[in-house]
């Protein structure tokens, strides 16, 4: 790319304000535009202004009231040059463009989603400009640095309704179509401008300061958006007390879109959401899709102060978006729903996920520099995300909660309306607490990876190495952090230390002990023999997030080469007893990619016993119903265990899934999707076409999802042949379509018809997604990464040699590195592992 789709920060003319006008032709699914633009030219010599423009036809354009000497679309670069043919004086300066641009069905710039009202297709006409499609809607200087006001207007059918970033400021009715005008938004980026068109219909409530909420849905559904109102008007209202910063529109709005590739989008004052990101039904909805909910509410309100009122400079600091909203998310659901437990949750989701995807060698730092702009949809990933809201944590634990937010108090008051880096966080946390921030947290976040702490007693003393971890084994590169190691001790108190060096060694601890105490730093743990067999009987003592974490990080060294799979197996067994739901949530994950990575039909039966032996106690005290003295999240336990007993062809499990499979969406939804996933891998083609009636008749589209899950685990070939279909004839929506690679990819019997349908089928599902689309990115790790020996890891790399697919780069590289990591393993352990499970 030439310098400008490059990352480039220096601009010689800059917006200060726009004036957009949209005349949306819901007919032939194109809009009339015209931007009046208000800018400033800082430099002298410049005779061209260049902007960014995508999917348009520029008809008339001129600067100052004249026409323009001529203009260059470049629809590579994404941008267009003006020629004005002489030099512009320096200063302020008008532009005004008139052009013509297309409601295309990419889930991307101003698009066209479809949704059924009333039995019949229509469509909305809806907005997602993050990161760089706000170019496909009007010509703009399309970078987050660039902030500018903007007066916004649209004329549409009249009997839809209009909605926009701000509250609205007029509305003129002619001839059948009607111009909104809305108030003039702050200063802000042009990725958070948003509108929407279509026929809603809403439901209000107003925070105790004043500010209207809405939630719009299509017609019929508004009640099934009453949660996420009760909980966007708490969290709203306890950030700005928290941020020591009111909330500073006047309305908030959030509405649920039918087709939208993301999960949910934090325009500013006009939050758009996938339909299962808002909407539930109290009495039909499983307590997982409620607590989906309130956490993406809970993040897209987070982003109304980060992001929104203060942006990262560029996308290279992404983190400070994407990872603060994490974090703060999960903070604001931990403070309206303590019964969920969150922090534990925190700790299986985001820092272990963020450790699978920072294990590769491809990885890259949470501070990521970018050579241009078709990568940013790249680091839409678990490192922004993920391992930016652990770091986050890290600093909590670090400085402590107080301290911590006056920092943050300082750093959005001195940033507002305006752009920040990540230094600029580093200092107002060090100005908060007099600890020097910057130098503590820069290892974590300008280098890639994380180190593993090996532990050895030697005497009377405890000595700590620490080296990068690596998912595939190989050996360190060097890298060191700032490490706070903490040692929680036999008496339940806790000794902190900090390391920079490759060894530290401290006074051996009289009694067993646990590192990384409550899983807060981003390291994983290697024992010594002696200290591991120490603490393995005291596990059951340990936090719920202590005994995550052990576990977790001994399959992942497993996997690695550094203790035996057949170790992790064993640890594995003696946490029959456990008890929390989101320890066997991660751990089911652990055994889930060790089975799948071993499976062989050799072993399916032991592998199954096994199974069995490990989740037999939990469905013994759980069973299929609710009961009276259930745990908080139990309803959310049930359905794993269910699952895995299931698939093990467990015979009472399997008999009560079939009893259920007619009634259970409508009874018990907590356990309808683990119920409909056994009976379609356990029965036959009654079972499967069972489920796909519920698929097609089932009015929630959470609920169709989870027959979709269940579909996409049949073992009949000719099943899976029609769900992968399905993914091209319409029956699955565009932005479903990852779901069915992402089961069939998970599952050893059926991965390969996956993967042979992507291949014979990729230009047909490239062209779902347009340029950029992360969903393809996610599709290519789902249907491929979970292969297991060297040869299929060379036919991945081979059929992607040949496509230009900069925004799935990474994710090709990755599934790569994983079935190369598979492949390791499975040499490596496979008979070992076979001959323990054989003797089960």
């Amino acid at each position: 790319c030439r310098e400008f789709s490059a990352m480039n920060l220096h601009f010689p003319v800059k917006p200060k304000h726009y004036d957009v006008h949209l005349d949306v032709n819901a007919e032939d699914f194109t809009f009339n535009g015209r931007v009046e633009m208000v800018v400033t030219v800082d430099e002298p010599g410049q005779d061209k202004v260049e902007m960014n423009a995508l999917d348009m036809k520029i008809n008339t354009a001129t600067l100052n009231g004249q026409a323009f000497k001529d203009w260059t679309m470049d629809e590579g670069e994404q941008t267009v040059t003006f020629n004005v043919g002489q030099e512009i004086a320096q200063g302020e300066a008008n532009i005004a463009i008139d052009f013509v641009g297309n409601l295309n069905t990419l889930m991307c710039g101003f698009y066209r989603s479809k949704v059924q009202i009333g039995g019949k297709d229509e469509h909305q006409f809806v907005t997602q400009f993050e990161a760089c499609d706000a170019r496909r809607a009007f010509p703009c200087f399309d970078k987050p640095s660039l902030k500018a006001t903007f007066d916004v207007s649209l004329t549409a059918p009249e009997d839809m309704q209009v909605l926009g970033n701000m509250p609205e400021s007029s509305c003129n009715v002619d001839n059948g179509r009607k111009t909104v005008r809305f108030q003039t938004t702050p200063i802000m980026s042009t990725y958070l401008v948003a509108f929407c068109v279509g026929h809603f219909e809403s439901i209000s409530g107003t925070t105790k300061e004043g500010v209207e909420m809405r939630i719009f849905t299509p017609p019929g559904l508004t009640e099934q958006g009453r949660f996420a109102l009760d909980v966007g008007i708490k969290v709203l209202s306890f950030l700005g007390e928290y941020f020591a910063q009111p909330y500073p529109l006047p309305k908030m709005d959030m509405i649920a879109i039918s087709e939208f590739s993301a999960g949910a989008m934090e325009n500013w004052g006009l939050v758009t959401y996938r339909e299962t990101a808002i909407l539930i039904d109290e009495k039909k909805s499983p307590l997982a899709s409620k607590q989906r909910v309130a956490y993406v509410v809970a993040h897209e309100l987070s982003h109304q102060w980060f992001g929104n009122l203060v942006t990262m400079v560029d996308w290279t600091d992404l983190w400070l978006n994407e990872g603060f909203a994490t974090w703060v998310g999960n903070f604001a659901v931990d403070k309206f729903f303590p019964e969920w437990d969150i922090w534990t949750q925190f700790t299986s989701q985001y820092i272990n996920g963020a450790f699978s995807l920072d294990s590769f060698p491809s990885s890259h730092p949470i501070q990521v520099e970018l050579e241009h702009e078709r990568q940013i949809n790249e680091i839409f990933d678990a490192i922004s995300y993920n391992k930016g809201s652990a770091v986050i944590q890290m600093i909590v634990n670090h400085l402590g909660l107080d301290t911590f937010r006056d920092g943050i108090r300082m750093y959005l008051d001195r940033n507002k309306y305006s752009n920040a880096t990540t230094n600029d966080l580093w200092k107002a946390l060090t100005d908060a607490s007099g600890k020097d921030v910057g130098t503590f947290m820069s290892s974590w976040t300008k280098q890639t990876g994380f180190p593993m702490v090996s532990l050895e007693a030697t005497g009377d003393e405890l000595k700590a190495t620490q080296e990068r971890f690596f998912k595939d084994g190989r050996d360190a590169d060097g890298s060191l952090w700032q490490v706070p190691l903490s040692i929680r001790q036999a008496d339940g108190s806790v000794a902190n230390f900090t390391f920079s060096d490759g060894t530290f060694s401290i006074a051996k601890p009289s009694s067993w002990f646990k590192a990384n105490a409550g899983q807060t730093a981003f390291y994983r743990v290697k024992y010594d023999d002696s200290l591991f067999e120490a603490l393995l009987p005291n596990v059951p003592s340990l936090s719920a997030a202590d005994r995550l974490g052990l576990q977790n990080d001994v399959f992942a060294l497993s996997k690695a080469g550094k203790v035996s799979t057949v170790q992790a197996l064993k640890l594995a067994v003696s946490y029959a007893n456990e008890t929390d739901f989101t320890v066997w949530s991660d751990l089911s994950s652990s055994l889930g990619a060790a089975m799948s990575c071993f499976y062989d039909d050799s072993i399916k039966e032991s592998m199954k016993a096994y199974t069995i032996k490990v989740y037999s106690s939990a469905f013994s005290r759980l069973g299929f119903d609710a009961k009276e003295d259930d745990e908080p999240l139990d309803a959310m336990l049930r359905p794993i265990i269910i699952g895995k007993l299931g698939a093990a062809g467990h015979p009472d499990v399997v008999k009560g899934c079939m009893e259920r499979l007619q009634t259970v969406s409508e009874k018990q939804p907590d356990i309808a999707g683990a119920v409909l996933a056994v009976c379609v891998v356990n029965g036959g083609d009654a079972e499967f076409q069972a489920v796909c009636k519920l698929f097609q008749e089932l009015p929630m589209h959470e609920a169709k999802l989870r027959a979709l899950r269940a579909m996409s685990l049949s073992k009949n070939s000719e099943h899976i042949a029609e769900v992968l279909a399905m993914t091209l004839d319409g029956r699955i929506k565009p932005q479903d379509v990852a779901f069915p690679f992402a089961c069939t990819g998970t599952h050893a019997n059926i991965r390969r018809q996956a993967w042979d349908f992507f291949k014979s089928n990729f230009e047909a599902i490239n062209k779902l997604f347009g340029d950029g689309q992360f969903l393809l990115a996610r599709i290519i790790t789902s249907v491929a990464g979970d292969f297991s020996t060297e040869a299929e890891a060379q036919e991945v790399e081979e059929f992607f040699s040949d496509k230009d697919l900069p925004a799935a780069k990474a994710n090709i590289s990755r599934a790569v590195e994983a079935i190369k990591a598979n492949a390791a393993w499975k040499t490596r352990d496979q008979a070992a592992v076979q001959a323990f499970l054989q003797d089960i």
